[in-house]
């Protein structure tokens, strides 16, 4: 598993980098108020931040990727299980990310 917001991916070389170096990782990708992404063996699934009102980013991708992981824990997901090749859970994971990540 891996998570990067999209500026740091870009300047590692993108998808190409990922390819190369981590095919079979399951990737978190944050784009602050944009649209953060999750991509591996349940597919790719994408979810839009919720429009709040900033007052310190300070510790925001990692409150996002926590809120993230929570999901994963509370659904069982784990490489092999159901969960982990079902879009819907991590959907539901981006969604939390970005509650606690706001």
């Amino acid at each position: 598993m891996a998570q990067a917001s999209a500026a740091d991916l870009e300047a590692l070389g993108g998808a190409k980098f990922l390819s190369r170096h981590a095919a079979r990782a399951t990737v978190f990708v944050t784009a602050g108020a944009g649209v953060a992404r999750a991509f591996g063996a349940h597919g790719s699934v994408a979810q839009r931040a919720r429009r709040v009102h900033c007052v310190d980013a300070t510790g925001g991708g990692d409150a996002f990727l926590g809120g993230a992981l929570s999901v994963l824990v509370a659904r069982s997901a784990r490489p092999g299980s159901a969960a982990w090749t079902n879009p819907a859970v991590f959907s539901d994971a981006l969604a939390v990310g970005h509650m606690l990540g706001a």
